[in-house]
């Protein structure tokens, strides 16, 4: 959940009412011409936005739309119904008005719809997780950095899953325009580099089938 506010108590607030072992509160910047912006956040799964203090939430609700449509976005400190009525209207997910007694259970369900709506996309053999829509991978719970390659080749693994994929189906997933030999060769790197960036999965390894192609195997 990425919060956007000036204010420490809305973040400490959110904290705590979020505060449930599977989420991450993370306070976020939003400048107008300085280097922290939106377009250099890796993608949350929620952003709250502080709507105190006269900033343009309108205006970053649709940049979010826009950027991320799947999104959940809920605006906090709202200082009317009124005004909850335009943010809605924006395309916010939700907008709470200041003093609500549905505050705190308001923030709640929108971090379960925002699961509900990333168990659709997120698919996991055992504990590496592959999220299409944002092209993020995480093995043993920590986010892991993959090439445009690396996550073609992970992507096909992932479509197949328990079976095996050989190694010409890898190579026409994503190499398709190569030479058959040059494509193999190729397919045997991008494996070894997949292999070391999810070594430290304590569940699954990528195995070789000899003659067929590769899998996701339990780990012995």
């Amino acid at each position: 959940v990425a919060v956007v506010s000036d204010d420490a108590h809305v973040v400490d607030a959110i904290s705590a009412t979020l505060a449930d072992g599977e989420t991450l509160v993370a306070l976020r910047a939003w400048t107008v011409n300085g280097a922290s912006s939106p377009s250099g956040w890796d993608r949350p799964d929620v952003v709250v936005l502080d709507d105190a203090g006269g900033v343009d939430t309108a205006g970053r609700i649709g940049y979010l739309r826009r950027r991320w449509p799947t999104l959940l976005v809920a605006a906090v400190s709202v200082a009317s119904d009124s005004r909850s009525a335009a943010l809605l209207d924006a395309g916010a997910d939700d907008a709470i008005v200041i003093g609500s007694a549905t505050y705190a259970p308001r923030l709640r369900a929108i971090g379960r719809r925002a699961r509900a709506v990333n168990a659709a996309t997120r698919i996991a053999v055992g504990d590496v997780v592959f999220e299409r829509e944002a092209r993020r991978v995480w093995c043993a719970g920590r986010e892991v950095e993959l090439s445009p390659r690396e996550l073609a080749v992970l992507d096909c693994l992932f479509w197949k899953a328990p079976h095996t994929v050989s190694t010409d189906a890898l190579a026409d997933y994503v190499w398709g325009d190569a030479e058959t030999n040059v494509r193999r060769g190729v397919v045997e790197v991008y494996i070894g580099y997949l292999r070391k960036k999810l070594a430290s999965s304590r569940q699954v390894v990528i195995g070789t089938v000899r003659g067929e192609g590769y899998r996701f195997e339990p780990r012995s």
